[in-house]
């Protein structure tokens, strides 16, 4: 049909623009192609480079061949995963209730980056119900500053349980470090007390914007929100390394901004963890980070439906990799929390019928989070780690 165009052949309207889609999308996959040679030989030449050999054909192939998810049988689970597991069975076979955190399910739909970021604003998308979205904004407001990232999260959860347990504002810095350190989200090395301090400075610094929209048009175009929250964490603190003037003998603390406790006290949107799970979970941020996505998916859920790939890619602030890399580690900490909670969250990465037909006539691979309603991994709630 080509040649008849380029040799001045009339055809049909329809054709033409058939044929006008079709090589665009071969234009497109071969583009994608080259992108993909690109990077598979800049990832070789890095492996060839520190290996202090010269690059090869085969290092080229190696990269470029399709990574496949360690089975089951190959990931490695650490002891603590099996004991915090038996515990959890314990606990749920006999109807007792286990040690557990509160924290927000609307701040568990929209997570921190899971690496440090120079940006000073993120906003995440994510639909609920049937046709509403929420847009989750996290800002850094304070000069110098970074934007909350990563195990944060941790001082976050911490912080929401403490307003709940305590019915307070107010609290004790080393205390407050004590809780956070409990969590696994000081590590276990270093100076407690100023990796606590950076953590709680950038939850500090954050401030987050929680939107409900009707459409996924208006979220993404921040109009005609019918309800919107606006808080900051944190409202006043003084720790052990401020110089600020006259406090020199005040005991160093930490007050809880009033709009956000007013949110999180909000019974209807805690979601409550266990906390032996939220520790072993602590020293994988990806899993960690899956792990309240879906569990607050899991628990609102009241039948059966798909999430894009794309969409959990992008609420898990991972666009900028290779979609079936993503995959990989998704599946990977997909396979570690069900051997965790002992197959209880009823979630799984799905092929999805292909939208269009790749090349060689072959079908274009989708994926999908399919979510069915869990049962909670918690009887009733009670105060943590006191």
């Amino acid at each position: 049909m080509r040649s008849y165009v380029d040799n001045g052949i009339p055809i049909d309207p329809e054709k033409a623009a058939w044929l006008k889609a079709y090589e665009a999308r071969e234009a497109a996959a071969l583009a994608k192609k080259a992108k993909g040679g690109r990077l598979a030989e800049e990832k070789a030449t890095k492996k060839a480079k520190k290996e202090g050999r010269a690059v090869t054909k085969d290092d080229i192939h190696e990269a470029m061949r399709p990574v496949r998810p360690p089975s089951r049988a190959e990931l490695e689970i650490p002891d603590a995963v099996y004991q915090a597991r038996a515990a959890l069975d314990l606990a749920l076979e006999e109807g007792r209730s286990v040690e557990t955190l509160a924290h927000a399910k609307a701040l568990a739909l929209g997570s921190f980056p899971r690496n440090r970021s120079p940006k000073r604003s993120l906003t995440n998308y994510t639909k609920i119900g049937r046709t509403d979205w929420l847009a989750v904004t996290y800002t850094a407001i304070k000069p110098g500053v970074d934007l909350a990232w990563g195990n944060d999260v941790l001082a976050v959860i911490a912080l929401v349980d403490a307003v709940r347990r305590e019915r307070k504002l107010r609290f004790d810095f080393d205390s407050m470090t004590a809780l956070v350190a409990g969590l696994g989200a000081l590590g276990k090395g270093g100076n407690q007390n100023d990796l606590a301090e950076e953590r709680l400075a950038r939850v500090a610094g954050t401030a987050i914007n929680l939107s409900w929209f009707k459409t996924e048009a208006d979220a993404r175009a921040a109009r005609g929100a019918y309800r919107s929250v606006n808080f900051t964490v944190v409202r006043d603190w003084w720790t052990p390394g401020s110089d600020r003037a006259g406090e020199a003998l005040i005991k160093p603390y930490l007050e809880i901004s009033g709009d956000f406790a007013e949110h999180t006290l909000d019974s209807q949107n805690m979601l409550f963890l266990p906390v032996e799970v939220v520790r072993v979970l602590s020293d994988a941020p990806l899993a960690l980070q899956v792990f309240l996505l879906i569990y607050a998916r899991c628990l609102s859920t009241f039948h059966e439906w798909d999430m894009p790939f794309e969409e959990f890619q992008a609420l898990i602030n991972d666009t900028d990799r290779r979609q079936r890399d993503v995959i990989r580690d998704v599946e990977t900490a997909l396979k570690f929390i069900h051997t965790l909670t002992g197959d209880r969250l009823d979630v799984k990465l799905v092929e999805m019928p292909a939208l269009y037909t790749g090349k060689r006539g072959r079908a274009g691979k989708r994926w999908a989070l399919r979510f069915n309603r869990s049962k909670p991994l918690t009887r009733k709630p009670r105060p943590a780690l006191r």
